[in-house]
């Protein structure tokens, strides 16, 4: 596992994490505008992840938002499995993701199946089976603000050499930029509509969670990994499955 620290001498990075290189700016800026086909900042985030994508070997790429060291939920997920794998570090209360904001700094695992199996044993066995072998994560941070990390999930084993780790420092500061913008642009006394509706969704994930650990008899960590295998085998998301669990439309067995 690394943090990404092994920088040549003529790299220098302001205190957003920006890499101070105008022809990387103007080339990462003009692939995110590529994508972005919504000019408000929820759109701009979700060009930012699509990016990452394009523009680096990774397989998916997921935004999770937290508060004084608390989860508020996954924002934006390139598809299903990396959404039920995000929710799942929140349920087992391990990850990269959860490190990096923590820590304050990348946490890169090129190995999910070797070092990361040993750190992160539930993650990993759930990343595993949903064909991610590596998980590179970046705290989503401008100066001392913590907001959450921006995770890249690969589907082959192998890290991110110092280029692509800039850029992938680059992209997360630019998405910390929107949700920032996304707060500033609310009601005030209320949250953006993606972010409030994240606290419905985490509370009715955690709800189900323990319904369905004393239901079935099992660790709330086999709960969580119950409801995401479930939600995967039904191609829904962990939230709607979450919620039919909670109104008891639903029962696992």
């Amino acid at each position: 596992m690394s943090d990404g620290a092994g920088r040549g001498p003529d790299r220098h990075l302001d205190g957003s994490g920006v890499p101070d290189e105008p022809d990387r700016l103007d080339r990462i800026y003009a692939l995110v505008a590529s994508h972005d086909g919504d000019a408000r900042p929820f759109g701009r985030l979700q060009a930012a992840c699509r990016a990452a994508v394009d523009l680096l070997p990774v397989t998916g790429a997921g935004v999770m938002l937290m508060s004084d060291r608390v989860h508020q939920g996954t924002i934006h997920a390139t598809d299903e499995r990396i959404s039920s794998l995000e929710e799942l570090q929140n349920a087992a209360a391990e990850g990269p993701c959860i490190d990096a904001y923590t820590l304050g700094r990348p946490v890169l695992e090129p190995d999910l199946a070797g070092r990361g199996a040993r750190v992160w044993p539930v993650l990993a066995r759930a990343a595993l089976d949903a064909g991610m072998q590596a998980l590179f994560s970046f705290p989503l941070q401008l100066d001392d603000t913590a907001l959450g990390a921006l995770n890249l999930y690969r589907d082959t084993p192998g890290g991110l050499d110092d280029d692509q780790a800039d850029d992938a420092r680059l992209l997360a500061a630019m998405i910390a930029r929107q949700v920032l913008a996304m707060q500033a642009q609310a009601e005030p006394g209320s949250l953006p509509a993606q972010i409030a509706d994240l606290s419905g969704d985490r509370a009715a994930i955690e709800q189900a969670t323990g319904m369905v650990s004393s239901q079935l008899d099992v660790s709330i960590t086999e709960a969580a990994r119950r409801l995401r295998a479930f939600a995967g085998e039904q191609q829904r998301s962990l939230a709607e499955v979450a919620y039919d669990v909670v109104n008891r439309t639903m029962r696992l067995d």
